[in-house]
């Protein structure tokens, strides 16, 4: 058997899918150092950021099982990002800058809040080019420009009903989709 560094990142990642504490203890001791800059970086704190990789690293050994991972370098970069907005949620701390990013909402908005709601829209509007042609322009219809099912029906020569089922489906792709996305965090 070859010793545990000569594997790539998808074969550790399958060996510890398989329960292989060897190969999550080798992820570990590659990518421990880089998630704890990231989270250093955002809370300044040395304890909340040790928190925070051992949170992510515990949830990773967790959801072994169901976490889709294409770049685990990637994957865990994004989860010490979330993972340190929840710890900052939880615990009050936010970074408040003025004013907004290409949004017309005023107010204070944590640069996170901002990046995650642009994050958010950015991956909504993939997954949204990814349903089916007439479902993708029914639920555009609906929630891009705010037309009732009646409007979207006459528009498009249908019926309501179909209308209906084909928002029904988008919505339930969507939410399928989001909550995968987010299956780790919590």
């Amino acid at each position: 058997m070859p010793a545990i560094q000569s594997y790539d990142e998808q074969e550790l990642l399958l060996r510890m899918r398989q329960g292989d504490e060897s190969a999550f203890t080798h992820i570990y001791s590659l990518h421990w150092e880089l998630l704890y800059a990231i989270a250093y970086n955002r809370t300044k704190d040395i304890h909340l950021s040790q928190d925070i990789v051992q949170d992510v690293f515990t949830s990773l050994w967790s959801n072994r099982n169901r976490a889709e991972v294409h770049s685990l370098k990637s994957y865990l970069a994004t989860a010490v990002k979330y993972m340190t907005l929840t710890h900052l949620r939880k615990s009050g701390q936010t970074i408040l800058v003025e004013g907004h990013i290409g949004s017309e909402e005023a107010g204070h908005k944590t640069v996170e809040e901002q990046i995650d709601y642009k994050n958010l829209l950015s991956f909504l509007n993939d997954e949204t080019d990814k349903l089916p042609d007439k479902c993708r322009l029914i639920f555009k219809y609906s929630r891009g420009e705010g037309l009732s099912v009646k409007e979207i029906a006459s528009e498009l020569n249908i019926s309501p009903r179909t209308v209906e089922t084909q928002l029904s489906k988008a919505l339930r792709v969507l939410r399928k989709s989001l909550k995968v996305m987010f299956s780790w965090v919590f």
